[in-house]
């Protein structure tokens, strides 16, 4: 049983958003003395200062004794959604309830939980789809083969001057290779030599691995060129 003092104290500490100092009180208590209240404040303190992993450890060291107590279930459920395992904590949040837990909270919970299990999962079989019916790559396949350039270029006034250089020689490419200390790949020495640099008419790429905390595209601005007469061109002022 906690001690009232304790409980009254912990209880302000909480009005104050005093999450970190509930932790330091609670661990202060020799862990084999903690009875079940002073590890839920430990966990629920833990997961109000996002420390999700130390407070999923906690809660797996008091697991005999939060058996049958639908707020230990809870707890580690939420610690466990926010390190990603959300199957994990919709099996904890629907333990909860079964335990008695009938507030909407903990309904919404196992909603949530298990709508990002859904998710995780049909995000998963995609990628490992795309990875088997992934074609090994055929050395003597050229650039963009088949590929039509009708449209790619977003050729306004503003990207023709401020992005598109002079046409691309070899002995351009070999000297921005020299200036960077790298070698270009085969696929961009051929692109520039289509047209050497400029804005693309689409500019949003998918990134079908993004994580969750994530954006789900990327963002393109240009192709610089390797004219280095231009300033946003690879060896150019702007380059890199």
């Amino acid at each position: 049983m906690i001690d009232v003092n304790l409980e009254q104290k912990l209880n302000k500490l909480f009005d104050q958003d005093k999450h970190e100092e509930i932790v330091r009180l609670i661990e202060q208590i020799p862990e084999s003395e903690r009875d079940s209240a002073e590890n839920g404040w430990l966990i629920r303190s833990l997961n109000n200062c996002e420390e999700y992993e130390r407070a999923a450890e906690a809660a797996l060291r008091c697991q005999t004794q939060g058996e049958n107590d639908p707020s230990w279930h809870r707890r580690y459920g939420y610690a466990l959604y926010f390190l990603g395992r959300a199957a994990e904590a919709e099996a904890a949040f629907r333990r909860a309830t079964k335990l008695g837990d009938d507030s909407d909270d903990t309904a919404e919970w196992v909603e949530q939980a298990s709508n990002r299990a859904r998710y995780i999962a049909a995000k998963a079989a995609s990628e490992a789809k795309r990875r088997a019916d992934k074609k090994p790559r055929d050395p003597s396949r050229k650039p963009f083969a088949g590929f039509d350039f009708a449209g790619f270029w977003h050729n306004d006034d503003y990207a023709l001057k401020t992005y598109t250089g002079r046409p691309a020689t070899d002995e351009m490419l070999s000297a921005a290779e020299r200036d960077l200390g790298y070698k270009l790949p085969a696929s961009y020495k051929h692109l520039v030599k289509q047209q050497n640099g400029g804005c693309p008419a689409n500019t949003r790429f998918p990134i079908d691995h993004a994580s969750d905390d994530e954006p789900e595209y990327a963002d393109i601005t240009a192709i610089f060129g390797v004219d280095q007469a231009k300033e946003p061109s690879l060896t150019g002022a702007a380059g890199s």
